[in-house]
C-alpha cells in the first residue's frame, strides 16, 4: 500500500508545520504555501496530518495499480 498526501492551498496558513515534522522532506514552501514535491516518499506516517489543525492536508491510501 501506497500514500497519496495533498494540501489544500486555500487552507495552508503558511505555517511550516508540516515541513518541520516530515522526516522525508515530502513538502517544501512556494509562493507562501507548501507543496507537495516528493509523495513518492510519503511513509503515511501521518504526522503532518496531526500537526496541522486548519486541515489543509488530506492523506490517503492507494493500490499501487490502480492509484484513483
Amino acid at each position: 500500500m501506497a500514500f497519496r498526501v495533498t494540501v489544500e492551498s486555500e487552507k495552508c496558513k503558511n505555517c511550516e508545520e508540516c515541513l518541520d515534522v516530515c522526516t522525508v522532506n515530502v513538502f517544501t514552501m512556494k509562493d507562501g504555501k507548501s507543496v507537495v514535491v516528493r509523495e513518492q516518499e510519503c511513509p503515511g506516517c501521518k504526522s503532518c496530518v496531526d500537526v496541522i489543525k486548519s486541515e489543509p492536508l488530506r492523506l490517503r491510501n492507494y493500490s499501487l495499480k490502480c492509484p484513483r
